[in-house]
């Protein structure tokens, strides 16, 4: 059987798994030095607490997953090992869960024996809490902006933690602005959560949305990562809302379903960083962008509920890391690209819609590698990128 390297081409943390794992690494120094370490999950989180944790010279590293696909297989340097393996020797192993809602995974875990603190752990963000907190945080709100980890992700090895949704609140005066960011959140989530908003909380002037293409491929918003069942779940339960709980319902079984993968069926991903980076990008930017697809058609109602309140809307389009981009796949990369950003643009300019496109605002230098597959920009690109945002919202 020819092996899989299931790690994630990641650059970047959000500055929340950054705090909390610097956490945990602090609160559980012991037992992490005693016992072999195992990450329940080899997907992208997974694979950022792998390189966080082997940073601080954690390097007895192995993975275990439900997805039985991924057994055998590998995560950089790091196995991807049976739990059956764990359990057979679960004294001498330390599990720190790396999934955002790991409730069903403790459970599973006290099922076969696993005591929290002793076998296992979560590592806890609380990004899901304190985004609700934001949510019902009161205030002279004129402006919201929505958006994913673009907002909220710092470089993994970057010591200055101020994100771009902090800056644009700071530039853009911070009583006055509240930016909602989660990773990998796509356009039918903004439309549900900023009607709730506008409905319980305030309707602000402006709304201004972050247009990232990995949200339009017409499978981002199938994946489980993408679900944030919690948000809604605690959105439901405060509010007893019926489009948060019919959103709730329909994101919670997508939750559940794992074999919604990237990486599963495909033949390109074989185990090296380069056509790891070469397969996310062609998935991400250079695929065919249809009108018809889930994300497209909630940015077109977004956009008709802004319209009927009153409500002055504009997306951005991030900054591309189009000069790696184009190192992997030459002009059929600017060729595709470019072509799904002006599908966006004459939908947007055929509706009256306002927008910002930043595809080529920033060199690779100013990205949080220079390999950086995503749109997250070091510090000296997030302070050029929220230059240009502000700006642009205060002539809107």
């Amino acid at each position: 059987m020819e092996k899989k390297n299931f790690a994630w081409p990641v650059t970047v943390v959000g500055d929340y798994d950054n705090r909390a794992m610097k956490s945990f690494m602090k609160e559980y120094e012991t037992v992490l030095k005693k016992k072999k370490i195992v990450i329940f999950g080899a997907g992208i989180r997974g694979t950022i607490f792998s390189i966080l944790l082997a940073g601080e010279g954690y390097t007895d590293l192995r993975f275990t997953d439900n997805n039985e696909k991924k057994i055998g297989h590998y995560v950089n340097e790091f196995p991807i090992i049976a739990l059956d393996e764990v359990q057979k020797e679960k004294d001498n192993f330390f599990i720190i869960i790396s999934v955002e809602n790991g409730q069903a995974i403790k459970e599973q875990l006290e099922t076969l024996g696993f005591c929290e603190g002793i076998h296992y752990a979560a590592v806890e963000n609380y990004v899901y809490a304190n985004y609700i907190e934001k949510f019902f945080k009161e205030g002279e709100w004129e402006t919201l902006i929505f958006g994913d980890c673009g907002l909220s992700d710092i470089g993994i090895k970057e010591n200055n933690t101020q994100t771009l949704g902090m800056l644009l609140e700071e530039k853009n005066d911070v009583n006055k602005t509240k930016v909602l960011a989660l990773h990998g959140m796509g356009m039918r989530a903004y439309y549900e959560i900023f009607k709730a908003h506008c409905k319980y909380v305030k309707q602000p002037k402006k709304l201004m949305v972050m247009a990232n293409f990995e949200t339009f491929t017409g499978k981002q918003h199938l994946l489980p990562r993408s679900q944030h069942v919690p948000v809604f779940e605690m959105l439901y339960s405060r509010l007893k809302d019926a489009n948060i709980y019919e959103y709730m319902c329909l994101a919670q079984k997508r939750f559940s379903d794992i074999t919604m993968d990237y990486f599963l069926s495909s033949k390109e991903h074989a185990g090296n960083s380069q056509n790891n980076d070469r397969l996310v990008i062609k998935m991400n930017y250079m695929y065919h962008l249809s009108l018809q697809n889930e994300c497209v058609q909630y940015m077109f109602l977004l956009s008709e509920f802004c319209n009927e309140n009153n409500i002055e809307l504009a997306f951005f389009i991030p900054p591309v890391n189009y000069q790696y981009a184009e190192m992997l796949w030459g002009d059929r990369f600017s060729e595709r690209y470019n072509d799904n950003c002006r599908t966006l643009i004459k939908e947007w300019d055929e509706r009256g819609i306002k927008y910002l496109d930043l595809s080529y605002l920033l060199t690779s230098d100013c990205f949080a590698d220079i390999k950086t597959i995503d749109e997250c920009a070091n510090y000296r690109g997030r302070t050029r990128q929220a230059d240009e945002i502000v700006c642009f919202m205060k002539n809107m």
